[in-house]
């Protein structure tokens, strides 16, 4: 039974974080690593349920299947969060799985905002989750609410939050570590695939500096993790994807992963199923996109450098999710960041830049949220924007991109706030007469 590729999901109706400003996300990215000190497992990921179905189906069936496996509940209590549907079906299922397990320690509350659910418990009628949840004291994240995150009061409430899960997830495991060098003799393995394939669930592979002319398919939950300088520690696949996942977690880091194939058409990185978490890669491809990200699989890619691609930088298509942040995505011969078909990207805090064909490229119905980017000097429109596509572009700095800072065109929708954009040629803004609506709050 795998313990080392922990589950938290952060359960919150969506529209409270847009209201509080990203506090919510905010609070994600502190709690996780927190409790990635608390716990002592630097694979543990804290998830958010965006849409109510992004969370991999096949990650829910075997955390369902199996009452043992690291799946908690953390639900952000706000007066929405008791109205919204998917929070309380949340709740539902993970009652249901500490019932089946015998346990009562996979929920964890954090009272946000003063919610008068929680206040009418021990009145008649009483919400019976209201009743559940108060019965778990909640951490009162509300005194503090309105203080900075890495301020003394936060990071106490924090430590109580991660101290939780840490409870429930019990001491961290023994992981096994694979090691991978390419010289005969000197580790387990003299290749990835050799290390993938004897592996089990939660082992960790750990590559040592050397050339690895190979494909890899994950398709088992596992860490990989270069064992050295990033830049020394190279694979360069032809003939398939540099990366493949097919399992429903995964991770991936410190390593150059360059698809090497001119004539065939494959991707760095190909997600088209689960959450594959690439953290501090140099990724390239010499064929199509860097990374694919497709049939709702939900990724986080996290202080890559994405660059140098034949083709474009990310591309999110097919219904795909994920988080895109804090990376360098440069020198592409397409777009630096391109959504189509369906594709709900967050993508946050990375530097877009000195893309041949524009920053970022969105259409064919997509969405899409772009906060805090640095997206500047592309050869085309830093955002273009049409056929019926529609992004949230907030926070943003666009400045020196050759096509206008932002263009839409042919029904393409936006929404705006509080960007900074100047410097970009011909226009900042172009809104051509066939556009959609534009919405500048």
């Amino acid at each position: 039974m795998m313990r080392t590729m922990s589950a938290v999901l952060l359960c919150h109706a969506p529209e409270d974080d847009e209201a509080e400003d990203g506090a919510i996300s905010r609070f994600r990215e502190a709690l996780e690593e927190r409790a990635r000190f608390v716990t002592g497992r630097p694979e543990l990921e804290i998830v958010t349920d965006r849409t109510w179905v992004s969370w991999s189906t096949r990650w829910r069936q075997e955390l369902d299947a199996s009452p043992d496996e690291c799946g908690l509940l953390v639900a952000v209590l706000t007066p929405r969060w008791f109205s919204h549907a998917g929070c309380r079906q949340e709740l539902e299922r993970f009652r249901r799985r500490e019932q089946a397990s015998g346990r009562t320690d996979l929920v964890v509350g954090v009272h946000w905002y003063p919610a008068d659910q929680l206040g009418q418990v021990g009145t008649t009628p009483a919400d019976e989750l209201a009743v559940d949840l108060a019965g778990r004291a909640p951490v009162p994240w509300h005194e503090h609410r309105h203080e900075p995150i890495t301020g003394p009061p936060a990071k106490r409430h924090l430590d109580e939050v991660a101290e939780r899960i840490k409870a429930a997830l019990g001491p961290s495991p023994a992981v096994r570590t694979r090691v991978v060098d390419p010289m005969p003799l000197q580790g387990d393995h003299t290749t990835i695939t050799a290390a993938i394939q004897a592996a089990v669930r939660g082992d960790r592979i750990a590559v040592r500096p050397g050339a690895y002319d190979e494909t890899l398919t994950i398709d088992r939950p596992v860490e990989i993790v270069g064992d050295g300088p990033v830049h020394d520690i190279v694979v360069r696949a032809r003939g398939g994807d540099a990366v493949l996942l097919t399992a429903p977690i995964a991770r991936v880091a410190g390593l150059t992963l360059h698809q090497a194939d001119t004539e065939g058409d494959w991707y760095g990185v190909d997600t088209g199923t689960g959450r594959l978490l690439v953290e501090d890669c140099v990724i390239t491809s010499d064929s199509l996109a860097c990374v694919s990200i497709r049939n709702g699989a939900d990724p986080t890619l996290r202080r890559n450098w994405i660059s140098d691609g034949a083709s474009g930088g990310v591309l999110v298509h097919e219904d795909g999710l994920g988080i895109v942040e804090d990376n360098e995505i440069t020198g592409h011969t397409l777009a630096g960041v391109e959504i189509t078909t369906g594709g709900d990207p967050i993508v946050r805090r990375n530097r877009i830049t000195g893309n041949a064909l524009g920053g970022v490229y969105v259409h064919d119905g997509a969405l899409g949220t772009f906060d805090d980017n640095e997206i500047t000097d592309n050869g085309d429109a830093g955002i273009d924007v049409e056929t019926g596509a529609h992004p949230l572009v907030r926070r943003n700095r666009i400045t020196g991109n050759r096509r206008h800072g932002i263009w839409i065109h042919d029904d393409g929708r936006i929404t705006l706030e509080a960007n900074t954009v100047h410097a970009n040629r011909p226009k900042d803004v172009e809104i051509a007469d066939d556009a959609g609506p534009v919405d500048e709050r």
